[in-house]
């Protein structure tokens, strides 16, 4: 009887083991799409979006300030993005930012 139960136990942590072990493949998250463009600015995201033909954008950010878009017009998403990003500026950070536009390091997007 003992080695039957011992027996059993061997067999209940291997099923438990291969069970905690197990990669489920079952889900595939291609919702979000990571995009790190180079030379991107405010200035030309729009137009980058167009010519990549990207329809949902759902986060940009600019370094460690990010955007997460809730408007369903881009233009919007960037103006509202400039006024966040604005009061955390110098007064010549400010100037030389609204010339050359806030930079874009990071996109992400509806890949499905």
């Amino acid at each position: 009887m003992r080695k039957y139960l011992v027996l059993s136990f061997i067999f209940a942590f291997l099923v438990l083991f291969l069970l905690i072990n197990n990669e489920s493949y079952a889900y595939d998250n291609c919702n979000y799409k990571y995009i790190y463009p180079s030379e991107l600015t405010t200035l030309n995201l729009k137009d980058y979006l167009d010519i990549m033909n990207y329809k949902e954008v759902y986060r940009f950010c600019s370094y460690d300030k990010c955007y997460i878009v809730k408007e369903s017009n881009i233009s919007k998403s960037i103006e509202n993005f400039k006024i966040i990003y604005d009061k955390q500026l110098m007064d010549d950070e400010y100037l030389e930012i609204r010339i050359k536009g806030y930079p874009i390091t990071e996109l992400i997007i509806n890949a499905c």
